[in-house]
Order: structure tokens, then sequence, then C-alpha cells
């Protein structure tokens, strides 16, 4: 089955992925485990302002970057939420000597990566720009587990390059095509996908190979409880 465009309702289910996700956000919400810091160091003069619209216009075209979770109906559902500006917060150490501020830059990326996220707020893209000097930047860029993965930190990276030339140079206009399908596109196909019963097959696959092993029984290091 092609995955298409949603219909046009307000919450979407969960993918897979993401359900795991929340499962795990509701178990502990003290747990920064799910945070993904991405820190890159910017050599170069800087357009602070040119930065700032790139990453507004990667959070406008890519939905899952500006949705919300929340319960409906006893279920978790997700919102994509509308399109806004990107708050780049700047922090200057210039006034710290040459020899600190690194060090000091390593220390904010660590603070500012345990920081929580709320998921029902639907703000789980947050960035920092330090400035060591006019010429050494370090952008840092934080979201949760629940809207971006490993695999996408190519693509916000080589977006954010092809924006930032286009932009520093003064063009209006973004050089990246629009998506056709959205993230939350493939959770709804998903969703219908196992409603009409895609996932039976695969259950009655694994049952059978795994039908006849023994049972497993690993030492532990202490005895354990019964939870």
């Amino acid at each position: 089955m092609k995955i298409i465009r949603r219909p046009d309702r307000e919450w979407v289910p969960l993918s897979a992925a993401q359900s795991r996700l929340w499962i795990l956000d509701r178990f502990d919400k003290g747990d920064a485990s799910w945070n993904r810091p991405l820190a890159v160091r910017l050599r170069g003069q800087l357009e602070a302002s040119a930065l700032q619209q790139s990453l507004t216009e990667i959070v406008r075209r890519h939905e899952i970057l500006r949705t919300m979770f929340a319960e409906v109906d006893g279920e978790p559902r997700q919102r994509v939420c509308p399109a806004a500006v990107v708050d780049l917060e700047v922090r200057d150490l210039e006034v710290l000597p040459e020899g600190d501020r690194s060090g000091q830059a390593r220390r904010i990326v660590a603070q500012e990566a345990m920081k929580l996220f709320d998921l029902e707020n639907g703000r789980l893209l947050r960035s920092l720009l330090i400035r060591l000097s006019d010429e050494d930047h370090v952008l840092l860029i934080l979201m949760h587990h629940i809207v971006f993965d490993g695999w996408s930190e190519i693509i916000l990276l080589n977006e954010l390059a092809a924006l930032y030339g286009a932009y520093s140079r003064g063009e209006m206009k973004s050089p990246l095509s629009e998506l056709t399908i959205q993230y939350a596109d493939f959770a709804d196909w998903q969703s219908r996908r196992l409603a009409e019963g895609a996932l039976e097959p695969q259950l009655t696959y694994w049952r059978q190979q795994l039908k006849d092993l023994p049972p497993l029984s690993l030492m532990t290091d202490r005895p354990r409880t019964a939870a």
C-alpha cells in the first residue's frame, strides 16, 4: 500500500516507534535519556539572522519538528502545531579569557542537553548559539527522540547548509523543494496497516520460529524481586 497524505483531521495515531517513546516518557518524567543533542562548531563569519531563518524554515517544512503529543480518549495521539519563528538564543562567551571559552561552551552544551521536554507543549526543538569569537561559534540543536533520530541528523545538517547559504546571500526563497509526505502520514499509514491485520502474519511467523526453544534462564548479579 502506497503512503499518501493522511486525511485532514486534528489528531493522528502514533507510529510504533513513537508509541514506545511515549510510554517511556510517561514512566519517568525526569529522564533526559531521550534527548537528542546535536552540537556543531561553526568557523568563519556568521549571520545569526540567516541561521535563525534557516532553522525556522526547517521546522516549517518538517511537521514532525512542530508536533505535540497528548492522550486523547485513552490513546496517545499527535497533532501538528502551526509554524512559528524558531527562538535562537545567543550566549556570548567573549567576556571570558580565550583559553576558557571552549571548556565553558562544552559545559553549557552538557547542561542544556539535560533539560527536559514536555511532549504536550509541542516545542520539541530548542536551539542555542554560543559565540566564542567573531568567527567561532557552537550551534546546539536539541530535540526529543520522539521527533528526531540519528538517521535524521545528516538530513537536518544538509538542509541547514543549503538554507543558510541561500539566506546569507540575500535570497528570499528556499532552495529546497516541498515535501510530499510527512512523518504523520507514515504514522497514519502504519496504523491503518496494523488495523487491517498486517501484523498478524509476522507474529505467526515468529511464534512458529520460537515455539520449540527451551525456557530461558539467565544468571543475575543479585536476587531479583517479583516486580
